[in-house]
């Protein structure tokens, strides 16, 4: 029997509080040694890995050092330009699972359907423990839904300003536009399909204060709003500057490695770990107090409201976020490289740029961004990510239409006022109450 969302929220006090349920097939309190919480190594635990099934295997690997109980892994591919594709199968496989581990943009439609369970603190404060060491931004706009905590974030690639030249940061876009325009157009940023809609939001979240994508009430998209259309004209100029065209992150780090660019906006991809001198800021903003906005495909585990093992799920999770023996699964699965819990305790999550001055001759290898990015991520102000039910759909319009003006098939407003039209189509297909209801718990407005 899952737990219904009212039962749990009153017993969680925003995740924090003593947990005093279990998943199905539990019937006592857990506790730190009582039978409830012994792992029964002859019951695998279910795992649903929405990713490839060979990176589970890193995981599977990893995991038999450190335990001797098996894992039985359901593997849902996932690629950015198929987003749409995700919810129904996350959903159904949720219903046999006990662990989950999703791209975030997933969320809100796990939570609406009742297939989250709550992240419940137990009794001698380990769950706590990994509550508080979360950075900042991660606690609050990945791991904390409709004011509980139902996620362990497990790994996020934000794009950072990177530079080979040791230059000053571009403080707004239109800096960064100079930038670009005087190296010659020797830069970059990831726009291949699937990740131009993550550039153009970047530079919403840091550009706009108010009216954040859609209007207070109604779920009408202000997405195609003057506001927006500026800052996609800027991004199309900026664009039309690079020497290369739309290319991956991978693509763009390996030509600042080959001393093709000058920099960009990325970060560290594929199999190159280094690049001799470059460095890393925060992207430039518009702002006068800076704001972090999420990947939507930042990756985050839970627990599924089907769970028969909690103990033994929320102990993997644990050691997945960063616990011994699981340097490998982080050295080896580019969503899991950057270890934000371990970082954070390493960091305690101070604020700020970790990787400004200093000698720019050094070789700096992708610890520097690790660095940078645990900084970035202390930073508590965010910008909701697209935690929407069929959130997929959204960004995949969102994408098209900002490719679609990239490529020069359409001027920014055309693109945008498409895209709002699409969004306007799938959110009557949710339902505007249901959604508006989704997109209240993202700001945490709602529980």
């Amino acid at each position: 029997m899952r737990l219904a969302r009212r039962d749990w929220l009153s017993a969680t006090a925003v995740g924090l509080t003593a947990g005093v349920l279990g998943c199905r097939g539990e019937e006592t309190a857990e506790t730190g040694d009582s039978p409830a919480t012994e792992e029964r190594v002859d019951i695998p635990l279910r795992v649903t890995w929405v990713g490839k099934e060979a990176e589970f295997d890193v995981i599977r690997r990893a995991w038999g050092g450190v335990s001797p109980l098996p894992l039985e892994m359901t593997a849902i591919g996932l690629t950015r330009g198929g987003a749409t594709e995700l919810d129904e199968p996350i959903e159904e496989s949720a219903d046999r699972t006990d662990v989950l581990i999703y791209p975030l943009i997933a969320q809100a439609g796990l939570f609406a359907a009742d297939r989250l369970a709550p992240w419940m603190t137990d009794s001698d404060g380990e769950d706590r423990s990994l509550v508080g060491r979360m950075p900042s931004a991660l606690r609050n706009a990945a791991a904390t839904y409709a004011g509980v905590v139902t996620a362990v974030p497990l790994g996020t690639r934000q794009p950072a300003w990177v530079t080979v030249d040791g230059d000053d940061p571009p403080q707004t876009w239109a800096d960064y536009d100079a930038w670009v325009e005087g190296v010659d157009g020797a830069a970059a940023e990831p726009l291949a399909p699937g990740w131009a809609a993550a550039m153009f939001l970047l530079r919403a979240a840091t550009s706009l204060d108010r009216g954040w994508l859609f209007e207070r009430s109604g779920m009408e998209p202000t997405v195609a709003t003057d506001p927006y259309v500026a800052i996609l004209e800027q991004m199309r100029q900026t664009a039309s500057r690079y020497t290369i065209g739309r290319v991956s992150p991978a693509e763009l780090w390996s030509a600042i490695g080959r001393g093709e660019l000058r920099g960009g906006i990325g970060f560290p991809a594929g199999e190159e770990r280094s690049v001799g001198v470059a460095r890393f800021h925060d992207p430039p903003t518009e702002l006068a107090v800076a704001r972090v906005w999420l990947d939507p495909f930042t990756t985050v585990g839970s627990v599924a409201a089907s769970c028969r093992q909690t103990a033994a799920a929320r102990r993997f999770l644990r050691w997945l976020a960063g616990g011994p023996g699981s340097e490998s699964v982080r050295r080896e699965i580019a969503r899991l490289t950057m270890p934000p819990l371990a970082s954070a305790m390493r960091h305690d999550g101070t604020q700020g740029d970790r990787n400004a001055g200093g000698d720019t001759s050094a070789p700096v290898s992708t610890d520097a961004y690790q660095d940078w990015l645990a900084g970035h991520l202390g930073q508590a102000v965010t910008a909701p990510t697209l935690r929407l039910i069929r959130g997929g759909e959204y960004y995949a319009a969102l994408d098209e239409e900002v490719g679609r003006c990239l490529d020069g098939e359409a001027t920014p407003a055309q693109a945008l006022s498409q895209a709002a039209d699409r969004w306007r189509q799938i959110t009557e297909t949710v339902g505007a109450d249901r959604q508006e209801r989704a997109w209240q718990r993202a700001q945490g407005l709602l529980g």
